[in-house]
């Protein structure tokens, strides 16, 4: 019988601080705060590879993979959660003198994001660049925030 997952349990946390990755980052990860939805997008890319001798036959070889964490929250700037300034600082570079590689005042910082399928589930993590933010607001309604993550590298996977 399948398990289903409350998608309200599965989460993305964030750490854009200059040791991101590091031994301390799950500590120093913190909740992307009042997100509506999450999504994590993992993609193969497979040439065609077919020749005369496969009989009309398409044949297809899996080479390269690319994956990136969508995420959708109402717009906050304030509070202990990740902010849409915390994100802006990352994705657009910040003034700030940077002592650590692979920071570099004024450019974009990579992150380390860990997307959690369910509490105390599976994580799949890794680290990223801000390749997308938007904020949006509509006439009494409430402002939202859109933000995605490419993933530069390895995703790691643990198992709960």
């Amino acid at each position: 019988m399948a398990t289903y997952i409350n998608g309200t349990d599965m989460v993305v946390y964030v750490d854009d601080t200059a040791t991101a990755g590091g031994s301390s980052s799950p500590d120093e990860s913190t909740l992307l705060g009042v997100a509506t939805s999450v999504t994590l997008n993992v993609e193969i890319d497979a040439p065609e590879t077919t020749v005369k001798a496969d009989s009309d036959k398409k044949q297809f070889m899996g080479l390269s993979r690319s994956w990136t964490i969508e995420a959708d929250a109402f717009y906050s700037e304030v509070g202990e959660s990740v902010d849409f300034y915390t994100l802006w600082n990352a994705a657009y570079g910040d003034n700030s003198t940077a002592s650590t590689s692979p920071v570099i005042a004024g450019y974009p910082r990579r992150v380390y994001v860990v997307f959690k399928g369910a509490t105390g589930g599976n994580e799949y993590k890794g680290y990223a660049y801000i390749t997308n933010i938007s904020a949006t607001g509509g006439t009494e309604d409430a402002g939202t925030m859109s933000v995605t993550f490419t993933g530069s590298g390895d995703l790691e996977y643990s198992a709960s």
